[in-house]
């Protein structure tokens, strides 16, 4: 024999050795040799006993001797026949091993060829049959159950009869196996059920030591619950609280939106009248015009009767038509101006944050209008002539450019300022009315609700908003504004702004940091103005 059919041989020997050393060992299953689940009363795993469980089968009942069991055994199962069929060569069979064995057929004969019909054969003398050809025998089931005598299927029970009988003896049997009451707690026993006072005797201390143990368990978990529900109804009352915040923050947003919408209807009267008012001009004017034809028309006429009235009428015709160019001018500049003053940009000053800022002044287009609307008229000579209503209009329009769309950061923060309402986060900014000049500031930031609320719950702090409060205390002598806001995690940073001048804004630490002014007042006063960037 060659070395490597010995090595081979030896191999296969090795594996048989492990396969049968496998089988002796109590803790694997006895079929697939696989580790069982602890504590389990089965010599075989779940995954075995589930595949066997979904296998039909009769009664599995030992005859008592004497008795011809044969001629009422099921050729597929081998156990005494349930629900007695009979197949039209006379053989009797349990009805479910007969479904099972059918439905096995059709799957492979859907695999092989799924046109195919499957080919039933009886299992005793393999005659072919059809299914509607097999008929259910009632009487012999009911002989089965009812004459034939059999053992308990416990072990060393002494109980005989029938299996009709055996359904209410088994609820009573002290030889079946039953687990411990106090199995779900922890004793994994299983013993015979006339054996349960003596384990119950035997292992009182143990017993009680599992109650314990669960009470314990139930007592902690009571416990955390009653917090969890505590914990839950402070929510619920911080949410309460938030959601009328959020009610009366609605309202005044709805109150506001209304005077915006009355605003707008008012705007829009406003626009049609004036466009009444340039249609009518422009009325007047073509009236100018076609008089002004006319009186051209009769000076041709009287031109070779008068010419010195006629220079005199040419003179005065002149004058006139400066006037009519003069209020064209006018009108056009009344409803550029008009219609500047009625947009919601220059009307809402909430909206200055638009172009508050120089970068953003200097890219609004809104702003680029205006001013090159002021510059048109500064530079157009018809403003800088003898016309008194134009030059009225030119020093209105200077006016003007003092508020709207400003070119002073001071102006333009101070309308925003007024704009905004007080201790309420708008458009990344914050207005606190301090009421005195301070010369230190202390921002501490919050991620939740409820640590700003926390933090705000002493009598001190002044809560502003569902997210901002105050209060002033002293530092080194002079005055301290301390703000506690709850901001997003997305913004890192809090300046507080200056009055004169954009870039002499201060950073401001969101730790509780107190930061000084440097004695500049100009960065409080009557309002202290707070910039939140990300």
């Amino acid at each position: 024999m060659s070395a490597e059919k010995q090595i081979q041989f030896r191999r296969e020997e090795e594996e048989i050795a492990k396969g049968a050393k496998a089988m002796e060992d109590p803790e694997r299953c006895s079929i697939c040799l696989q580790p069982k689940a602890p504590n389990s009363p089965s010599n075989k795993c779940d995954q075995c006993l589930d595949k066997i469980h979904k296998v039909p089968t009769g009664f599995a009942f030992k005859v008592v001797e004497g008795q011809e069991d044969k001629e009422f055994e099921c050729p597929i199962c081998l156990c005494l026949i349930k629900g007695a069929t009979e197949l039209p060569c006379e053989h009797l069979m349990c009805g479910e091993c007969l479904l099972h064995y059918e439905k096995g057929q059709t799957e492979k004969a859907e695999k092989e060829e799924p046109k195919r019909n499957p080919e039933f054969l009886c299992s005793v003398c393999m005659t072919p049959y059809k299914v509607q050809d097999k008929k259910f025998v009632k009487s012999t089931d009911r002989f089965i159950q009812n004459k034939i005598r059999v053992h308990c299927m416990q072990k060393d029970c002494p109980w005989i009869g029938s299996i009709k009988d055996y359904e209410v003896h088994v609820k009573k049997c002290d030889y079946g196996k039953i687990k411990c009451p106090y199995f779900e707690l922890g004793c994994l026993n299983t013993f015979e059920e006339q054996n349960l006072p003596k384990h119950n005797a035997m292992n009182r201390q143990i017993h009680e030591t599992l109650l314990l143990n669960v009470l314990n368990v139930l007592a902690k978990e009571r416990l955390e619950n009653r917090t969890l529900f505590e914990n839950q109804n402070k929510t619920i009352e911080r949410l309460e609280e938030r959601m009328d915040k959020l009610e009366v923050e609605n309202k005044d947003l709805m109150n506001k939106y209304e005077t915006q919408s009355n605003l707008l209807i008012k705007n829009t009267e406003e626009i049609e009248s004036l466009k009444s008012e340039n249609a009518n001009l422009n009325q007047m004017l073509q009236q100018q015009n076609d008089n002004v034809l006319n009186i051209h028309q009769k000076l041709q006429l009287l031109e070779k009767e008068n010419p010195k009235d006629i220079e005199k009428t040419l003179k005065t015709l002149k004058e006139q038509r400066k006037d009519i160019e003069n209020l064209k001018t006018f009108s056009k500049t009344v409803g550029e101006l008009h219609g500047t003053l009625s947009d919601a940009n220059v009307k809402e000053k909430a909206l200055t944050f638009l172009y508050l800022y120089d970068k953003d002044y200097i890219e609004n287009e809104d702003v680029k209008q205006w001013n090159d609307f002021v510059q048109q008229i500064n530079t157009n000579e018809d403003f800088n002539g003898d016309c008194d209503y134009l030059q009225q209009m030119k020093n209105v329009v200077n006016g003007y450019q003092v508020t709207v769309y400003s070119k002073s950061w001071g102006i333009r923060l101070f309308q925003f300022a007024l704009a905004i309402d007080h201790g309420v986060i708008i458009n990344k900014h914050i207005k606190l009315c301090p009421q005195y000049i301070v010369k230190y500031i202390s921002v501490i930031n919050h991620n939740t609700y409820q640590d700003f609320n926390k933090t705000t719950r002493d009598m001190k702090w002044t809560k502003h908003s569902g997210g901002v409060a105050s209060y002033l205390s002293f530092h080194q002598g002079s005055r301290c504004l301390n703000v506690a806001v709850m901001l997003p995690s997305c913004y890192k940073n809090v300046y507080i702004l200056h009055w004169d001048e954009e870039d002499k804004k201060l950073k401001i630490p969101l730790n509780r940091t107190i930061v000084s002014l440097n004695g500049d007042k100009r960065h409080s006063g009557h309002f202290v103005m707070l910039q939140i960037e990300e």
